[in-house]
């Protein structure tokens, strides 16, 4: 039994403590027609909680890959952690088509409360200057290469939150579409 128990949390480290990079090419698609060569990066269950080894190593690797856009789909935030350090960050990320993002369930759980990714510091105003586009049961609507790419996202479903039928709402299914989902489920 204590073998087992230091197997699992030694694979419950490695599982939180890595990084998996995978390249993929998009073709003969009207999504790799309107992505047409451009870089994107997608980023998830990051859990900032500093700006310590892991999230400089994903720096480094974003500096290096030079996305064109970016794609974060939850959890970039620890459940205790305060938000300044995943602020931090976004800030240093300027990809030139934008971030756009959705919330996970550690920034519903935070224990500081109001999420100030998209939110004023104790707020419900939004932002109004925001390094990353969080799409919360919406749509945003990107023009790349003279078409338009439809990037809905739609909230956390496992605490089920999550309206697909609202993020549909102004979507042209003439377009591509991407879908940002923290449980894709």
């Amino acid at each position: 039994a204590v073998v087992l128990l230091i197997l699992g949390m030694a694979k419950a480290y490695f599982d939180t403590n890595s990084i998996e990079i995978k390249h993929y090419q998009v073709r003969n698609s009207s999504l790799g027609e309107v992505l047409g060569g451009l870089k994107v990066a997608h980023l998830s269950d990051i859990h900032v909680k500093n700006m310590g080894l892991m999230v400089n190593k994903i720096l480094d690797i974003l500096k290096g890959e030079k996305p064109d856009l970016i794609f974060i789909t939850g959890d970039l935030i620890s459940y205790e952690g305060p938000y300044e350090p995943a602020l931090s960050f976004l800030r240093q990320l300027n990809p030139p088509y934008g971030m756009y993002g959705v919330l996970g369930n550690t920034e519903y759980s935070n224990k500081h409360g109001s999420c100030i990714l998209c939110h004023e510091e104790k707020s419900k105003r939004l932002r109004e200057k925001q390094p990353l586009i969080v799409l919360r049961d919406s749509i945003s609507l990107l023009r790349v290469n003279g078409r338009t790419l439809n990037i809905l996202g739609v909230d956390d479903p496992v605490h089920k939150r999550s309206h697909l039928k609202k993020a549909l709402k102004g979507m042209n299914s003439k377009d591509p579409s991407i879908l940002l989902a923290h449980s894709p489920e």
